[in-house]
């Protein structure tokens, strides 16, 4: 009797476990699907100045009339991603809303700024390798080895080579 209420108490307890995780991967989920929505209208925003620039550009002669045609093919891709973005945040709230039985006027709230993408960094890439090498573990303890075995021979030589020192008076 004790031995099957401990196993219906761990059923239980991996039952929470499991719809715990479940509920995360999808808040994540949605958490990744309006990011790539935020990106998504970005770049349309861009792709559309852009197919204005060209037929700006196109009607006082600068430009032909192909780049315009690419310049409306590119803006209209990216109205296609967008409408692929809006449709995943969709069913990623819906499938929040289901998990946490929300009614649908419930607003989802999420606690993960999407305000902008990080900004690409300034610093020279060696730069950056070499600060993340010296800031390793692994790597510090890796150079403190070749410091302390470059020690090592020059004491071994030392004791193999003996320097001699001559004192010279020239007066």
């Amino acid at each position: 009797m004790r031995l099957e209420l401990d196993a219906c108490r761990e059923a239980e307890r991996g039952a929470n476990q499991d719809n715990t995780l479940l509920t995360l991967e999808t808040y994540f989920e949605l958490v990744r699907a309006r990011a790539q929505l935020a990106v998504a209208q970005d770049a349309v925003r861009v792709a559309q100045q852009r197919a204005e620039d060209a037929r700006v550009r196109a009607e006082s002669g600068v430009a032909t009339a192909s780049a315009v045609l690419e310049a409306q093919a590119s803006a209209e891709a990216f109205v296609r991603l967008e409408a692929v973005a809006l449709s995943r945040v969709t069913v990623a709230e819906r499938g929040l809303r289901d998990l946490l039985e929300l009614e649908d006027d419930v607003d989802l709230q999420l606690s993960v700024e999407l305000a902008a993408l990080p900004l690409e960094e300034s610093r020279h890439a060696n730069a950056l390798r070499l600060e993340a090498r010296a800031n390793d573990p692994y790597s510090r303890a890796a150079v403190l080895r070749a410091e302390a075995q470059s020690a090592r021979a020059d004491a071994e030589r030392s004791r193999m080579f003996p320097s001699l020192t001559v004192g010279l008076d020239y007066t």
